[in-house]
């Protein structure tokens, strides 16, 4: 689940995003901020009790995250 709604965040932000420019740095731009948005929830997790943050999931986001460039690459 963390990959696919990583990912569409990726996509979605780069469209947000579409009028930064170089390219690269909107690439950038959307990688710190869901990459950032995704560690900062599960960091948020350890505060409720029953809630547990992973090293795992932060990692699954960002592997969604770069998949959802990749699609933007591709397709656009």
């Amino acid at each position: 689940m963390h990959v696919a709604v990583y990912a569409l965040l990726a996509i979605l932000l780069h469209w947000t995003l579409e009028p930064v420019e170089p390219r690269g740095l909107r690439y950038f731009l959307v990688i710190a901020l869901a990459v950032g948005l995704g560690a900062g929830l599960e960091w948020f997790q350890t505060t409720i009790p029953g809630r547990f943050g992973t090293l795992a999931d932060v990692l699954l986001n960002l592997f969604g995250v770069l998949l959802g460039l990749v699609a933007v690459i591709v397709l656009l």
